[in-house]
């Protein structure tokens, strides 16, 4: 890739942010040699690589990525026989297993999940025991511990029972001197590796010993004395059968490590890659980088697409989205509109987040982005003068044009800013016609800004090239850094000018001088671009009253059903009193019979009095099943969320759905559907005290996370997922399923468009888990 185009477009600015997450010499080489790839294959593995460590970053436990050290020159020391390690390459080398055995753990626990990462962390090596052998021999401070060996041990208790009676009899000696003034220090030091007194230096004659030197002042002068030297030399010989212990102890914990040479070079490997890894997935973390699709051919598209250096460092809030399209067609686009209105940006942005994905580094845009291959980007840009080379700016530009243009291919990237500027505007037009022509035959993606009006009629009058400009706002006169795509742009030059302050009358005295056709030009383009932004903003109108008009209509129906539902309610109530009177004249008129019974009345009258009564209640069931026929009382008596009991048994379940007379209920995971007369209403309360098949009442997770699952598996888990909190009355629930290539989002998101139970759903907001979560609303009244 060229590297005046990797500078130009501040690839060096994202590699700076991602080097300075890296934990270890060995992930900052591996940052500083990110650079564009154009493998398919190996982009996509790239990318999803980082975005399974970036969701482990926001949803899950912490990584275990601290601890790796830079233990490649231990290593190769190692290769060299008869060598020996020093401790702290020990210490190096004990860090590198133990973080390797965490990261290896972390990742087989979670190999679902995060496939990607498992199949890079399966080849890391373990070795409990060469890990704890080294933590047996070596401590934390980097010291060869007694215990080491048991000659070790006996050793260094000698040294020290010696020094202890070499020092007892040294402060003898100066508290003899002391109080003779020979000195004025109480401390016991060391020369040369030997005890010592100090000693004025106008009595040294009176010490008989050894002198090992001065003081920096030369008033003082360090005197080992004479009973002394004999067993100092003992300690000295101690001493060095203490080194060669240690050195024997290490070379053969060295021998340990040679033995497992190549499986701790592949850490090493490995690590270095995590740590890479990890770095820029704490950058994507930054951006909310998202993973969009790869091609090698097609369209590039850009939706919600931000520059990453900007929205760094001014936030989401405070920078302008970029949608773009090219290619449908297409492989030119010419960006026309006011100075300082975002042209520019434009081009850095699509070209920068171009070599992020292929660096394998997720872009801050939406998940349907769609971002092609590139084998060679280009960029020519901004002022280019040179007094050293004598080149004018033209110059410059034209020199750089001369180099893309030999080069360039189908396979080519060519950005191309302020094309046709530094001459004579028509020359210059002409120029870059030509230009976009030689390209354009060449196969190469062209993207071009311009104030140039040949070249913007060039783009607007020609079906192959697509245009577009950068919105500008007509009652503010600022313009609003957004591109639309399908429309030339004007320079509004005058209108800048104005806004900035310059003088009334030299604006007015300027559009006298220009042109007239030019003016004409410039009057179509400026009147085109607030014609379709009336039009845009008129749309957008309309679509709130159309929203604003269905919410009424919604409101209306609900009504329409309440009150509906209050008219069944009373006709059901006056069928409970007709019941009830029907029954209390059947008491009555059975109470009558029974005394006429008792004053021996007739059997014709008898049986004429039973007729009486058969008829009321004959007529009220007829008129009652009518009623219900009618007005479908079946389906007001239960609703979704009832709890029922069937009339010959205790099981309770709860109403899903009402259909006619017809109920779907849940008994547990079983659905029945039954007839109305077949069940009964129970309470809440009631319900809790009967047994069920499955405790209705059990509390339940409001998410479910689907991460490395495949697609399969995921829907039947998120079905089962609906159902259960869809009987347990949750409105809303939580689906995580990451991010990665978008596929199980996708496959998920389909799903839920069928699913009976699923009012609607969404995105999860930033706060929420964004793409990487969906949030959805269940049919609960």
């Amino acid at each position: 890739m060229d590297k005046e185009t990797l500078k130009k477009l501040e690839f060096d600015k994202i590699k700076e942010y991602i080097l300075s997450f890296a934990t270890s010499q060995l992930g900052v080489e591996q940052v500083e040699k990110l650079s564009p790839l154009t493998n398919k294959s190996i982009i996509e593995r790239e990318l999803n690589l980082t975005i399974e460590m970036k969701d482990i970053l926001a949803y899950d436990d912490p990584f275990p990525i601290d601890g790796i050290k830079d233990i490649r020159v231990a290593l190769r020391r190692c290769e060299i026989e008869e060598s020996f390690l020093s401790p702290q390459d020990f210490l190096d080398i004990k860090s590198v297993l133990s973080v390797s055995r965490l990261i290896r753990d972390y990742l087989s626990k979670r190999s679902q999940k995060y496939p990607n990462l498992w199949e890079l962390a399966r080849n890391i090596f373990v070795n409990r025991v060469l890990e704890y052998t080294i933590d047996e021999v070596i401590d934390e401070n980097g010291n060869v511990k007694d215990s080491a060996s048991a000659e070790l041990r006996q050793i260094r208790e000698e040294i020290l029972r010696k020094q202890d009676y070499v020092r007892r009899r040294l402060y003898a000696i100066l508290k003899q001197i002391s109080e003779r003034d020979y000195t004025q220090d109480d401390i016991i030091p060391q020369r040369d590796g030997r005890l010592v007194i100090p000693v004025k230096v106008e009595h040294k004659r009176h010490v008989a010993g050894v002198v090992h030197g001065t003081s920096s002042t030369g008033l003082t002068v360090f005197i080992e004395p004479a009973e002394i030297v004999e067993l100092n030399n003992e300690i000295l010989q101690l001493q060095f059968q203490e080194q060669k212990e240690i050195e024997r102890i290490l070379k053969g914990l060295t021998d340990k490590v040679r033995e497992n040479l190549r499986y701790l070079q592949t850490n090493v490997t490995i690590l270095s890659k995590f740590d890479f890894i990890y770095a820029k997935a704490k950058f994507v973390l930054q951006i909310d980088g998202q993973v969009p699709e790869v091609a090698e051919e097609g369209q590039m598209i850009f939706e919600g697409a931000y520059h990453p250096i900007l929205l760094l460092r001014h936030g989401r809030g405070k920078t302008v989205s970029l949608d773009f399209k090219l290619g449908n067609g297409s492989s030119v686009l010419v960006i026309s509109g006011p100075n300082s209105g975002g042209k520019t940006v434009v081009l850095k942005t699509v070209g920068l987040l171009t070599l992020m994905v292929q660096a394998g580094v997720p872009i801050p845009a939406k998940e349907k982005s769609r971002v092609r291959i590139f084998k060679k980007v280009y960029i020519d840009i901004g002022d280019e003068q040179s007094v050293e080379r004598d080149l004018s700016s033209f110059g410059s530009h034209v020199k750089n044009l001369k180099r893309i243009i030999s080069e360039a291919d189908s396979k080519t990237l060519v950005l191309l800013d302020e094309l046709g500027s530094g001459t004579d505007p028509a020359e210059g037009g002409a120029l870059g016609i030509a230009i976009i022509e030689k390209l354009k035959r060449k196969g190469s993606f062209v993207i071009v800004t311009t104030h140039n009006s040949a070249l913007k009629f060039y783009a607007y009058s020609n079906p192959e090239i697509e245009c577009g400009a950068m919105e500008f706002d007509h009652q503010t006169l600022a313009p609003t850094y957004r591109l639309r795509i399908g429309v030339p742009g004007s320079s509004y030059a005058f209108e800048i000018a104005k806004r900035l302050g310059l003088d009334e009358d030299i604006i007015v005295d300027a559009r006298k001088r220009l042109d007239e056709s030019q003016v004409r030009i410039e009057e179509i383009l400026s009147n085109l671009e607030a014609l379709e932004v009336e039009y845009r903003k008129k749309v957008a109108e309309l679509m709130l009253k159309e929203e604003s008009l269905n919410k009424m209509l919604a409101e209306y129906k609900q009504k329409l059903i309440e009150v509906e539902k209050e008219r069944k309610r009373a006709k059901r109530e006056a069928i409970a009193e007709l019941r009830e009177v029907v029954e209390n004249a059947r008491a009555r008129i059975e109470e009558a019979i029974r005394k006429v019974k008792e004053t021996s009345a007739s059997k014709e009258s008898i049986k004429k009095a039973h007729a009486v009564a058969e008829q009321i209640e004959r007529q009220f069931y007829e008129i009652s099943k009518q009623i219900e026929t009618d007005e479908g009382i079946v389906s007001d008596e239960f609703k979704p969320g009832d709890f029922v009991k069937m009339k010959d048994g205790t099981q309770v379940g709860e109403v899903l759905q009402v259909e006619g007379t017809n109920l779907v209920v849940a008994f547990g995971s079983v659905k029945m559907v039954l007839k109305a007369d077949e069940v009964e209403k129970v309470s809440q309360k009631e319900a809790k005290k009967l047994s069920l098949a499955t405790d209705l009442f059990a509390s339940v997770s409001t998410k479910i996370d689907v991460r490395g699952m495949r697609s399969d598996e995921a829907i039947t888990a998120v079905d089962k997922f609906i159902d259960t909190s869809f009987l347990h009355r949750l409105k809303q629930v939580q689906i995580i399923h990451g991010k990665g290539t978008g596929k199980l989002k996708k496959e998920i998101t389909e799903f839920l468009k069928r699913h009976p139970n699923v009012k609607s759903f969404r995105s999860g907001s930033w706060e929420e888990g964004g793409d990487g979560v969906t949030i959805v609303e269940l049919n609960i009244d």
